[in-house]
């Protein structure tokens, strides 16, 4: 190997994106664990219930606009981005008003005795988010990967940081996790809007395009949300907070087997975009084929060490999160697939066919582990979810061969002319 092509190997985004992932996971596994070990399942449970909320009301009160901003960004060039931009910042005020009410009548619902502090900081930052979702997303979109994962993880940073600071000294209490949330949110989302100012200017607000393509694709990307957050939503209102706090913990290896395929799918949108005339098809084979590389084994070797590593990091009150962990993990291999055909029908400019199969896998999610919870317990979920996932893994790849069969390669899949250029910008 040339030291050129090496040294391209090391800046391919990513490999670049994988690499922050990793450091973004170990940052956040802290405050995880010291919630876990500190205030047991009952106030983990808590924690997650509260905090995953809130993350849903932020997904359905953003209208999906960053992602179509994302594909503006992609396709029109830095004058159109920032004008896309603009106008997903204009939205922030409202859609975070309309979360901050939803997510303070949810909240209140499915856990009252959750800290009022705690519940009101967690949603004050609702705003601050959807600024920083709107601002990263034009930055994926127009390919600025070392801006994109520099936000990633100045996030990840904060956080940690933060959150040390508040609960080595102080009281250890929900209310403390809630001030370190907000300061967060608050950094990042700063800092986001003066990168992206500096890279693709500020321009008079345009929501034609971007607020097209996120309201097709919103139910599906909402649905993906949904279904990321549902277990834990459902176990925790169905079940209790003290089972949420045995969940949790369980779904963790797991879930660093979606964040990966997450990464992967974030720079699968809009290299399928950018793919010449052509190549469309051995583009997103190739995605796909090295998303399931990547992923799949991970999940297999967690799955086979997840009963002495769960109750190894969180102490021995989770030795039942452990022995349902390996089943959770072998469910999120099958997750990975899926993430990565949802992304491959974006970037085919297929949204309602996303929107179809998230739906669907939203659906067995509910019907499958609300049956399963109420009438068992968590401890059989182990068994249930690879099922659930497979089917739905296997629904995401035929809907992505029907898509491919049905668009010709004599033009890209967004069908637009202009392009921002080729590579990675500068």
């Amino acid at each position: 190997m040339s030291p050129g092509s090496g040294w391209r190997l090391l800046s391919d985004p990513r490999l670049v994106s994988l690499a922050t992932q990793g450091l973004i996971v170990a940052l956040t596994l802290f405050p995880a664990v010291a919630v876990a070990r500190d205030l047991g399942p009952a106030g983990a449970g808590t924690y997650a219930l509260g905090s995953r909320i809130a993350a849903l009301t932020l997904s359905a009160s953003s209208l999906s606009l960053a992602h179509g901003i994302a594909q503006v960004a992609t396709n029109r060039g830095a004058e159109r981005a920032g004008q896309a931009w603009a106008s997903g910042l204009c939205m922030c005020i409202p859609q975070g008003i309309l979360a901050i009410m939803l997510a303070l009548v949810a909240t209140k619902a499915a856990s009252p005795h959750a800290p009022g502090e705690f519940t009101l900081l967690i949603v004050l930052a609702i705003p601050f988010q959807l600024a920083t979702l709107v601002g990263a997303h034009v930055l994926r979109g127009s390919m600025y990967v070392a801006e994109f994962n520099v936000q990633r993880l100045l996030q990840a940073i904060v956080w940690a940081a933060a959150f040390g600071v508040s609960w080595l000294h102080g009281s250890k209490t929900l209310t403390d996790i809630g001030i370190a949330w907000l300061l967060t949110q608050i950094v990042t989302s700063l800092w986001v809007c003066w990168r992206v100012a500096r890279k693709v200017g500020v321009h008079r607000p345009k929501f034609h395009g971007s607020l097209s393509f996120g309201l097709r694709a919103h139910l599906g990307i909402v649905s993906r949300d949904a279904s990321s957050y549902l277990d834990q939503l459902l176990i925790g209102v169905v079940a209790g907070t003290s089972s949420l706090g045995l969940y949790v913990p369980a779904s963790l290896l797991g879930s660093m087997v979606t964040l990966l395929a997450n990464n992967m799918a974030l720079t699968m949108q809009p290299q399928i975009g950018r793919a010449e005339p052509g190549q469309v098809r051995s583009t997103v084979a190739r995605l796909l084929r090295e998303g399931g590389i990547v992923t799949l084994p991970v999940a297999l070797v967690l799955a086979l060490s997840a009963q002495y590593l769960v109750p190894a990091i969180y102490g021995d009150m989770f030795v039942l999160s452990g022995k349902i962990s390996a089943g959770l993990c072998l469910a999120a291999g099958f997750d990975a697939i899926l993430v990565l055909s949802i992304a491959a029908l974006l970037g085919l400019d297929a949204p309602g066919i996303a929107t179809l199969v998230q739906l669907g896998t939203t659906i067995g999610v509910t019907l499958g582990y609300g049956f399963v919870v109420s009438e068992f317990g968590i401890a059989v979920l182990g068994w249930v979810a690879p099922v659930i996932f497979g089917l739905a893994a296997v629904g995401g790849l035929c809907s992505v061969a029907w898509t491919l069969r049905r668009a010709s390669d004599d033009e890209a899949p967004s069908q637009q002319v202009l392009l921002v250029g080729e590579g990675v910008n500068e």
